[in-house]
């Protein structure tokens, strides 16, 4: 009796050349094996692409980690959100035109050069003695304002300053508005609706623009004059 031996071999032989077995999406079939091309460093993108040292697989591409080098990763890149003018404080928040990153926060590019005033910094809703409340730098060029801020630096004396607010950041990065540099006063007595705590008047920046910012609770902590 002859056997079919020609037949038996062929299926064997088929079986031997089959196509792996298909992965389920969004993996990939590579070598023995299914991966994901969207995270796996030896395999990112396609089954013949290997992320290098210091790098991940993040999306289907090789990214550099950071680690080690004291950055953020924001698209792709290792930066610095204190001082990159792209990413500044945030991924992808980036400073305008005649901005700066400085410590996080976008601050008008002049600000290191400055002459013609001084910066005067206060603690606002602030009791003596407490690290509660807010601070708050002001660029002011009106003399009789920075001569006073100095005596009450001096003495401790409490008074209230009065300003005219402007939107825009300036020099203090905290705060998204500043106050006019030529206007401001100081004043013993003001009516309560422009008594605000910084982070307030960051809320509703608008109405300040309109009635003015007396912080009632406002002590000189610094004055540093720019000749």
């Amino acid at each position: 009796m002859r056997l079919a031996c020609p037949s038996i071999l062929v299926a064997l032989l088929a079986c031997s050349q089959a196509e792996p077995a298909a992965c389920p999406a969004p993996l990939l079939a590579c070598g023995e094996g299914c991966v994901d091309p969207r995270s796996d460093p030896a395999h990112c993108g396609d089954c013949s692409t290997a992320c290098g040292p210091g790098q991940a697989c993040l999306s289907g591409g090789c990214v550099a980690t950071c680690e080690g080098a004291g950055g953020t990763l924001c698209g792709g890149q290792c930066v610095s959100l204190a001082s990159d003018d792209a990413h500044c404080g945030a991924c992808d928040h980036g400073c305008v035109e005649g901005q700066r990153c400085e410590a996080s926060s976008c601050v008008s590019s002049d600000c290191p050069v400055r002459t013609g005033g001084a910066f005067v910094t206060f603690a606002v809703c602030a009791p003596a003695g407490s690290s509660a409340g807010s601070s708050f730098k002001a660029w002011v060029t009106r003399e009789p304002f920075i001569a006073e801020a100095e005596q009450l630096l001096v003495s401790g004396t409490p008074k209230i300053p009065v300003f005219e607010v402007r939107s825009g950041a300036d020099c203090d990065g905290q705060w998204s508005w500043h106050v006019d540099p030529a206007t401001p006063g100081f004043a013993d007595f003001t009516v309560e609706v422009c008594d605000a705590c910084p982070p307030y008047v960051e809320a509703h920046v608008g109405d300040f623009e309109s009635v003015g910012w007396c912080p009632w609770i406002a002590r000189v902590v610094a004055v540093d004059r720019r000749p």
